[in-house]
């Protein structure tokens, strides 16, 4: 004849059942997940944040700020114009101007129509143009200066530019600024 469980054991049998059941897991199974924040994700994160709140007009300027902490000077965001064959640079603190860009024939252009980065070396360090892409839609090209670039800074411009894309794009119907650059070299050829 099988004896009746006392009631430490009853506990624990209990115990070990409601473990199971709810898929608990001892502490000493538990993996360890590094949740703190990396250099990439706050310069991200920080954009992110700020940018939330931010009037569009300011998001420009904010990309740029951000660059700079990251080694990065001479940024330019241009975007593509309506008739489809200038690259536009927005205007705002911090950023570099100047005229739009030709598509055809253009480091930037390249980007822009290859969706893909260009390297330029330049005597002050590499000059980089990245497409700045929302899904399978180009916006643009980021232009940025480092004094050197290795597959970190790569890593984190890619980023950079994607969130930099979806910004433009969420910002865009909030304000003109975005229209008006882009129209602005059709006011330009027009003259």
């Amino acid at each position: 004849m099988q004896s009746k469980p006392d009631t430490g054991q009853r506990e624990n049998l209990v115990r070990g059942n409601r473990r199971s059941m709810t898929g608990h897991v001892p502490q000493s199974r538990k993996a360890v997940v590094d949740r703190s924040e990396g250099f990439g994700e706050r310069l991200l994160g920080q954009l992110l944040d700020r940018a939330h709140t931010m009037p569009p007009q300011l998001i420009a300027p904010l990309v740029a700020e951000e660059v700079r902490r990251i080694g990065g000077r001479d940024v330019s965001i241009l975007l593509q114009d309506y008739d489809q064959v200038m690259l536009v640079p927005l205007p705002g603190r911090g950023l570099m101007g100047g005229d739009p860009l030709p598509i055809d024939g253009s480091w930037a252009g390249e980007a822009f129509v290859n969706e893909t980065r260009v390297e330029l070396p330049v005597p002050d360090g590499i000059r980089m143009f990245l497409p700045l892409l929302d899904g399978s839609d180009e916006v643009g090209v980021m232009a940025l200066t480092l004094n050197s670039v290795d597959d970190d800074d790569r890593r984190l411009l890619r980023r950079l530019a994607g969130l930099v894309a979806d910004m433009l794009v969420t910002k865009n119907s909030y304000t003109d600024q975005f229209f008006l650059s882009r129209s602005a070299a059709n006011r330009g050829a027009e003259a």
